[in-house]
């Protein structure tokens, strides 16, 4: 019975812990080789990514916000502006990377149109 109580928490700060992930060097990574058939699919999975970090960002700058009202929840240990910082760093990260993202899906779509490749 102890051990399931030892496990629960451990969990939680396990899954905290990759949600707190840093973000330095973001990148834009490639969609895997197999499963696309046209350049229309490979547009629609940029699409998803670049919905994916524009989400990730507008939660990193609902974090920074909520430290900025409330700097007395922060019991980091770093100082809250250093860490308000870094949440900030990382929304614009993932901003970026979507606009990259956005770039590549433009690119897919307008190969698509030319009829380049499958």
């Amino acid at each position: 019975m102890r051990r399931h109580t030892l496990i629960s928490p451990l969990l939680f700060l396990g899954a905290i812990t990759i949600m707190m992930g840093t973000t330095q060097g973001c990148v834009v990574e490639a969609p895997p080789l197999k499963g696309f058939r046209d350049h229309g699919e490979v547009a629609l999975y940029h699409e998803e990514q670049a919905q994916k970090h524009r989400k990730k960002a507008q939660d990193w700058e609902f974090a920074a916000d909520y430290y900025q009202k409330f700097p007395d929840t922060y019991s980091g240990k770093k100082t809250v502006a250093q860490h308000i910082a870094e949440l900030r760093q990382a929304a614009q990260e993932l901003r970026d990377a979507a606009e990259k993202e956005e770039e590549l899906a433009g690119k897919h779509r307008s190969m698509m149109r030319e009829g380049v490749g499958p």
